[in-house]
């Protein structure tokens, strides 16, 4: 049980670093174009913090099957709708793509359950 507590500790460290870093650096860059974005991409932050709330979370939330797999639907459609919405450059494969994202975090759930049981 410590060693859950403590990957649950480290995952919400990060994710409070990261999260505040992407704020921080994305106003400083609103502030004076250029000023991180010459050296490296906001993005990286927000997406250190995406994965380690989620991380986070499934370690958090690891007796919850329910509401891990709601949130991978939920994130399942978001990605699908997201898809949908930019994917006018794909063209025939638009319907392939939102589907595949549709798909896709559901598919990661149940590979991370089943290695980490």
């Amino acid at each position: 049980m410590e060693a859950k507590a403590a990957l649950v500790k480290i995952a919400s460290t990060g994710f409070w670093a990261s999260a505040v870093s992407y704020a921080v650096f994305w106003i400083a860059d609103a502030m004076r174009p250029g000023f991180t974005a010459r050296y490296i991409s906001v993005h990286v932050f927000l997406l250190s913090a995406i994965l380690l709330g989620v991380w986070g979370g499934f370690e958090k939330h690891r007796e919850r099957p329910l509401m891990l797999w709601m949130l991978a639907i939920g994130l399942g459609i978001l990605v699908a709708v997201v898809g949908w919405s930019i994917g006018e450059g794909f063209e025939e494969y638009r319907v392939l793509v939102s589907m595949i994202g549709l798909f896709v975090p559901s598919i990661c759930l149940a590979l991370l359950r089943s290695t980490l049981r």
